[in-house]
């Protein structure tokens, strides 16, 4: 195994390599390539790499428990939010207590936003695998509970943070999903690789120490 020297390329597009062609010995890639625009990553994989060198993809399966995960953790998520009413009511609770509205208006915010809570908590049930619903939840849960331990405004600014922490965690489970491939998609790669001078060498599922699939093993060659 070579001990370098080595340099950390950061910020690269899959596209657009900034490498010289016919400079790499091998290339792999670990859930990338598949996020690219991979006709443009395929030929630019094929560009860099010297005739006769490998490539090995680990790649996304439509039906891996990776994807699966990432199915069941936004449809948890989906219960826990209710369409936004939980986060909405949470609000409403913490700014009555902001602007010093009269107890009862106060203390019926504070009731609409704990009824949430628990309706949220019965539409989530006990799913272990709903980790980041969970943990969701349980933030919520402290706020309704202690509602008068924590200052307005910093409740407020948690209660954004929390929302725009879920509209990312959101995209990335998303755009995962959206970059596995089944069989036909496979297919498709494949083909698009061969016309861009890359062998297939092997094509197989792949599999964790537990039996459980975790995506496609791909190796590819540079054709000459």
């Amino acid at each position: 195994m070579s001990k370098g020297p080595f340099r950390l390329v950061g910020g690269v597009r899959l596209e657009q390599l900034p490498f010289e062609a016919a400079t790499f010995d091998a290339a792999s890639s670990q859930f990338g390539i598949e996020y690219a625009d991979r006709r443009a990553a395929l030929a630019e994989l094929a560009r860099v790499l010297k005739p006769g060198a490998p490539a090995l993809l680990l790649m996304h399966h439509e039906n891996s428990v990776i994807t699966q995960q990432a199915r069941t953790q936004l449809t948890a998520l989906d219960r826990v939010e209710g369409g936004g009413a939980l986060i909405r009511l949470a609000r409403q609770a913490f700014r009555a207590h902001q602007a010093n509205l009269s107890g009862d208006k106060v203390r019926a915010a504070e009731t609409a936003f704990r009824k949430a809570v628990a309706r949220a908590q019965t539409r989530l049930g006990d799913d272990a695998r709903a980790m980041t619903a969970r943990q969701y939840l349980g933030f919520m849960a402290d706020l309704a509970g202690r509602s008068a331990a924590y200052r307005p405004e910093s409740a407020l600014q948690s209660l954004a943070q929390a929302e725009t922490a879920n509209t990312a965690w959101r995209r990335r489970q998303h755009s995962q999903i959206r970059s596995a491939l089944d069989e036909a998609g496979m297919s498709a790669f494949l083909s698009q690789a061969r016309d861009r001078g890359l062998t297939v060498e092997q094509k197989a599922e792949a599999y964790d120490d537990h039996s459980a699939l975790i995506g496609w093993r791909i190796r590819l060659k540079k054709t000459g």
